[in-house]
């Protein structure tokens, strides 16, 4: 499993991503305190022997007024 934001590599091993494999075929992905720097385009593409398989969504952050 590779996770990209903006098409570049998320380092696994950040504290501020945690990358969770649930089972065999189903993995989370948390950002920890989410902030206007963590906008982007993010992928998560698994590959295996035969097919590769690619999910992609948009971050936006909005600031709560307080």
């Amino acid at each position: 499993m590779t996770w990209l934001k903006d098409n570049k590599p998320i380092e696994e091993k950040s504290s501020k991503f945690q990358f969770i494999m649930d089972g065999s075929k189903k993995f989370k992905f948390e950002i920890s305190n989410c902030r206007s720097t963590d906008v982007g385009q993010y992928v998560a593409k698994a590959e295996g022997k035969t097919a590769e398989a690619v999910a992609a969504f948009a971050l936006n952050v909005l600031s709560v007024d307080t």
